[in-house]
């Protein structure tokens, strides 16, 4: 069984069938996917024959990927839908249940499987926010709310050490190592991120969102993006 990690696919079928193909020869129903955020495949409100308007997509990747598809939350979600979706019981913690073989793994939570444990924390501050519309193309609890930032805390400090990290922004000194800008309405967010790296043992971190593919602090830190990585290798150049 293998566990493999990508980044953002924003709703789009076929891109992330493009991931699927670079490990087509590999991939079993034994496996699972993880999306760094920004998965998007539950996202349109508008009904249209009385589904949602994006039902078709996860009929799309049922059918196509015979494996678990998990992810954490992005800034790009609809999170009025995410949080409606029932809660299941599953890999020692809370997920929510989008289809039988798709969840989304909740803030705060650390979850166990294949003798792996894995802290996930998703969300972000959208920086197109002002060209989108609040409650339908964007939502208030893109961020962290305080009960989440606790939740997590109160989780971590149950566990000397973490596996594997999966987020969807990253630690401050991470974004300074991209040369990238932090807003500074994510400042809350990246600053928990950056105090997470600096108190949890962990052996690897995972994050999406910046849309690149690049190892930092000796690849034990890497952003997903177009690439799929088996859990533990290093990126490819």
């Amino acid at each position: 069984m293998s566990i493999y990690i990508t980044g953002d696919t924003h709703g789009a079928v076929e891109a992330f069938l493009k991931r699927k193909e670079k490990i087509a020869d590999t991939l079993t129903e034994n496996d699972k996917i993880i999306v760094c955020g920004d998965f998007g495949f539950v996202f349109r409100y508008d009904k249209v024959n009385g589904r949602y308007a994006d039902e078709w997509k996860l009929d799309k990747l049922e059918e196509l990927f015979p494996c678990e598809l998990l992810f954490v939350s992005g800034n790009h979600e609809n999170f009025d839908r995410l949080y409606a979706l029932p809660d299941e019981k599953r890999y020692g913690g809370t997920v929510k249940k989008v289809r039988s073989s798709i969840f989304l793994l909740k803030r705060g939570e650390v979850y166990e499987t294949e003798g792996k444990s894995f802290f996930t924390f998703g969300g972000a501050y959208s920086v197109d926010r002002p060209f989108r519309t609040e409650n339908y193309t964007w939502w208030p609890q893109e961020l962290p709310s305080p009960e989440e930032y606790q939740y997590a805390i109160s989780n971590l400090q149950k566990h000397t050490h973490i596996d594997y990290i999966i987020t969807h922004t990253c630690p401050l000194r991470i974004i300074h190592w991209m040369g990238k800008y932090a807003d500074s309405r994510d400042a809350e967010i990246v600053g928990f991120l950056d105090w997470i790296f600096d108190t949890v043992d962990f052996r690897q971190w995972y994050f999406g969102h910046w849309h690149m593919d690049k190892g930092f602090y000796h690849d034990r830190i890497i952003a997903c993006y177009e690439n799929v990585y088996c859990l533990g290798e290093t990126p490819r150049k």
